[in-house]
């Protein structure tokens, strides 16, 4: 399923045993390494175990990369579990020296570890500079071993003793970095909401969005008291970023972010820093991101006490202000606290905290809806189905308890009274009433859609395109996807469509499912001018063994990279000399990143072809050859080509004279793992 329909807070994998073992025995290093000095007798093992550990967790890949989130590891879409004291700890320390990630890559020395374990010894709570502070040309440079910090590399920061406000902006600034992937333009002159707009495009993405939500505390605390000025220009950027978030993405951020003591420092900040809009979206994001263990009427009273601030006299907007920030801080002092309030009261105060401008039509008052429910408890037990029970069949419906219905139908299944309203929960229609709700539970909805059968899919279809939430739509898509080929005539009907979210949603929907589709033409959607489209079109033609060919070629000359990786990730399905041809000319070759050349020549390991040979030679010479600016990156590239030469074409002249060659290059990264080939 695609990652921008599937729900991101299911279970995660958890992560490889080896790599688990290799965490444990750098958590030893590294105590080791805060415990003895340099030289010590304890400390020689210490390395070469790390070393053993490091191979087998490499298994038989090229490198291994773990992210680094404040609790735990990710190695893809594998976590470590935040309960296992030793990781959880060992995650912390490495993230107090702001580390993004850490890159290990075959050939790795234990030299380069015993440095690695070195570095991350002292603590920062204790007064040690961060790694991921110190300067560019003061941080190791090791060949085999990659050490990404917060991009703090690419920023000049304030150092102690500078003024706040440049600090702030060069905390914002990279927290705009970490939003865009660390591209390199436009960070200063980014506005919240495109940076919001870059948060919710990479939502996918756990590690990038732990990485934006390590600035936000930060970043409140050097912005300071709200009415501070020296640096309004970025608090008024964060809190516009903040807003145009929207619910669901801000409260991904916080739960990603940290647990909820951290969910509690931030508001603690944000409570001195920012306007009210901007604290209370960070309130009811925290809210959201721990299961809402906040009381409901706190938080729908602070927004009404909020609205208040909104008129023109400024005596009463000054004691808005001040209220709604006590009350913030208080509400933290009970945060635990689960909503004491009874469901009627909870809808007064939901009618009391709305301003004149937020009335609108909204789902029964629980009071109502459970009045709703035992009416048609007794409608079954006394065998009277009416016009007054549908309406409160719809009423139930409509405020998303079909879950309950369903409690109640079974546990009175032995009465005739029963039948009616399981029949007529079969039919289309009250399918479609049945998903049009904004909260769904999957485990009703799979049954719903099984005792309705196929008639039910058109309801099922419309609920997936009209649904406003992200969970909604999941669920929809997870119950479409098990009805199987039965689904496929209805996503033809509706394709093609001006609509590029539903050409996407569609477009995903039929990559789920075993049978391919006779009516729609995969081919003519990696054409399409959206990129999202055009990713969920890929895997639906590669897998077409008739389209492969075409698909690939199209992916990897598109102009967005995502797409063109996806491409060589799956060049086993057609590996033509075309093919090949196109990974050398509109990738390996082309004025791509160096992150994708990369990927372009690790993917051509293993094809003996003269071609490959020729593109690879040529890629090594421009890399030794790259002028002083770009000699970093052609290093890299150049390295990435010999790896992938030399063991293909070990008697080859041409590759001995490259090999040679590096091996006197200046770059001395390069000379050493030239060394090492």
């Amino acid at each position: 399923m695609s990652s921008e329909i599937a729900d991101r807070g299911t279970e995660t994998e958890a992560m490889r045993a080896p790599v688990v073992e290799l965490l444990l025995e750098v958590s030893i290093g590294v105590h080791r390494h805060a415990m003895y000095p340099a030289g010590h007798p304890s400390l020689k093992p210490v390395a070469a175990e790390t070393l053993q550990r490091l191979t087998r967790a490499l298994g038989e890949g090229d490198s291994l990369r773990l992210g680094v989130l404040r609790d735990r590891f990710i190695e893809g879409d594998a976590h470590s579990d935040p309960r296992h004291p030793i990781l959880s700890e060992l995650a912390a320390r490495i993230h107090d020296h702001e580390v993004a990630s850490i890159e290990f890559r075959r050939g790795v020395s234990a030299a380069e570890l015993r440095d690695l374990l070195r570095l991350l010894a002292p603590e920062v709570e204790r007064g040690a500079p961060p790694l991921g502070t110190l300067p560019a040309d003061r941080r190791p440079n090791w060949p085999h071993i990659t050490v990404d910090v917060l991009h703090y590399d690419a920023l000049v920061l304030a150092q102690s003793g500078a003024p706040e406000d440049a600090r702030t902006a060069d905390l914002w600034r990279a927290l705009v970095r970490s939003a865009s992937s660390g591209a390199s333009t436009g960070e200063g002159h980014a506005t919240g909401a495109s940076v919001a707009a870059a948060v919710r495009e990479r939502a996918d993405d756990p590690l990038q969005m732990s990485l934006v939500a390590g600035y936000l505390g930060p970043l409140l605390e050097a912005l300071g008291p709200e009415s501070d000025d020296a640096s309004e220009g970025v608090r008024e950027e964060l809190a516009g970023f903040l807003v145009a978030l929207g619910p669901e993405a801000r409260a991904d951020l916080l739960r990603t972010g940290g647990d909820a003591a951290w969910r509690m420092d931030l508001i603690r900040a944000a409570s001195r820093s920012l306007d009210l809009e901007g604290l209370l979206s960070l309130v009811d994001a925290a809210a959201a991101a721990s299961g809402q263990p906040i009381s409901n009427s706190m938080t729908r009273l602070l927004t009404k006490m909020a609205s208040h601030g909104a008129g023109d006299d400024p005596a009463s907007r000054r004691r808005a202000d001040a209220s709604v920030r006590e009350n913030v801080l208080s509400l933290l002092r009970d945060w635990t606290l689960a909503d004491p309030n009874p469901d009627a009261y909870t809808g007064v105060l939901d009618a009391l905290s709305r301003t004149d401008g937020d009335a609108r039509g909204t789902l029964p008052p629980p009071s109502e809806v459970e009045v709703a429910l035992r009416l048609v408890t007794l409608s079954v037990e006394v065998d009277q189905w009416t016009h007054r029970s549908e309406a409160a069949l719809r009423s139930a419906l409509d405020a998303g308890r079909l879950t309950d219905v369903y409690r109640i139908l079974d546990g009175l299944a032995e009465l005739p009274g029963a039948r009616p309203p399981r029949e007529a929960l079969r039919t289309p229609v009250w399918v479609r009433r049945a998903v049009a709700c904004e909260a769904l539970d999957e485990a009703a909805v799979a049954r719903l859609a099984l005792e309705a059968g196929p008639k039910a899919i058109p309801a099922l279809m419309d609920g997936l395109i009209a649904g406003r939430t992200r969970d909604v739509r999941r669920v929809l898509f997870d119950t479409l996807a098990h009805l199987g080929g039965a689904v496929i005539p209805e996503i033809e009907a509706r394709l093609p469509t001006p609509h590029w979210f539903v050409a996407r949603n569609l477009l995903n929907l039929l990559a789920a499912l075993p049978d391919r589709s006779q009516r729609i033409d995969p081919l003519r959607y990696l054409q399409h001018d959206d990129r999202r489209v055009r990713r969920a079109a890929f895997p639906v033609a590669v897998r077409d063994p008739e389209r492969a060919e075409r698909a690939l070629l199209l992916a990897l000359g598109d102009r967005d990279e995502r797409l063109a990786q996806l491409a060589l990730l799956h060049l086993d399905r057609a590996a033509t000399d075309d093919v090949l041809r196109a990974v050398v000319s509109r990738v390996v070759l082309a004025g791509r990143s160096a992150e994708l050349r990369i990927l372009g020549v690790r993917s051509l390991r293993g094809r003996p072809e003269p071609l490959v040979r020729d593109a690879l030679a040529e890629l090594v010479t421009r890399g030794l050859n790259a002028p002083a600016e770009h000699a970093r990156a052609g290093g890299a590239l150049a390295l990435a080509g010999l790896q992938v030469l030399v063991p293909q074409w070990p008697g080859d002249d041409r590759v001995a004279a490259l090999l040679e060659s590096a091996r006197r290059a200046a770059d001395p990264m390069l000379r050493c793992a030239a060394e090492a080939l």
